[in-house]
């Protein structure tokens, strides 16, 4: 996210001797890779913050190699989330308020060309008070394994 960020991972491999992994800085919705050229894309709690999440998911099928997968934990919202939710600024920042159903998830991931898609929450990460707002969301929002496969 920032060139410090970046010199930091770099860092830490090099301090734990792990040679196979690259970091470059870039934008989720416009990453600095070539067509079709990794086997993995991972995130973690990213994609709820794009406001284009459609744009995300092009741009990870345009970087990923037929058959790569995609591996991701990010907030998502068991239920449709209400417009005060989705425009307050500070829940948006705290990783809520651009948080979408898992349906939303397969309907993005099936409209790039991802088979195999697989969501399962963590149910010991139930978004109960935020601590910016103190709104208290039950178990609407939580973390979310989210897994699949480009098909060609």
């Amino acid at each position: 996210m920032t060139p410090e960020m970046v010199d930091l991972a770099r860092a830490c491999a090099r301090d734990a001797a792990v040679d196979n992994v690259e970091f470059r800085l870039g934008e989720i919705e416009h990453l600095p890779l070539a067509d079709v050229s990794v086997d993995v894309v991972i995130s973690n709690c990213v994609i709820n913050l794009a406001a284009d999440k459609a744009a995300v998911f092009r741009e990870i099928r345009r970087v990923l190699k037929p058959g790569g997968r995609l591996a991701i934990t990010d907030t998502v919202a068991r239920a449709p989330l209400p417009d005060a939710v989705r425009q307050n600024l500070d829940l948006v920042a705290g990783c809520i308020g651009g948080a979408i159903t898992p349906e939303e998830i397969v309907g993005l991931l099936k409209a790039c060309d991802f088979i195999d898609i697989r969501i399962e929450f963590d149910p010991e990460t139930a978004c109960k008070r935020d601590g910016t707002t103190g709104m208290d969301f039950g178990d609407l929002v939580s973390a979310a394994n989210v897994t699949a496969t480009r098909h060609r």
